[in-house]
């Protein structure tokens, strides 16, 4: 019996343990997916000021020097349109929505847990 009782209480610690550790790795990783939402959506808002800022700069070179050449304008466009047409996804839009549930999730439950 004391065999079986110690045999019980190893069984109970490893458990133990191991439910601790994945507590820990769930928070590790909801810390983490929370961090690359929010820095995914800040490299989408940097890429869309990056446009902008280049589409500045063609329009100073041009009035500058006049014109610019024709591929360069088309490249650029069909990069402008790509960008739009992706933040303009439902893909993108959804993933802005769950993010945007996710932190009023967290808010309610700062709000409780205080």
């Amino acid at each position: 019996m004391t065999k079986c009782v110690k045999e019980e209480d190893a069984i109970i610690a490893t458990a133990g343990a191991k439910l601790s550790r994945n507590g820990n790795l769930r928070e590790s990783a909801s810390k983490m997916c929370g961090q690359f939402a929010k820095e995914f959506i800040e490299a989408t808002k940097s890429r869309t000021e990056e446009i902008e800022t280049i589409n500045q700069i063609l329009a100073i070179i041009e009035k500058r020097f006049g014109k610019i050449p024709q591929d360069i304008k088309a490249y650029l466009e069909s990069v402008e349109n790509g960008w739009k047409a992706y933040q303009n996804s439902t893909g993108f839009k959804a993933f802005i929505a769950y993010e945007q549930k996710s932190m009023a999730i967290a808010a309610a439950g700062k709000k409780f847990s205080h």
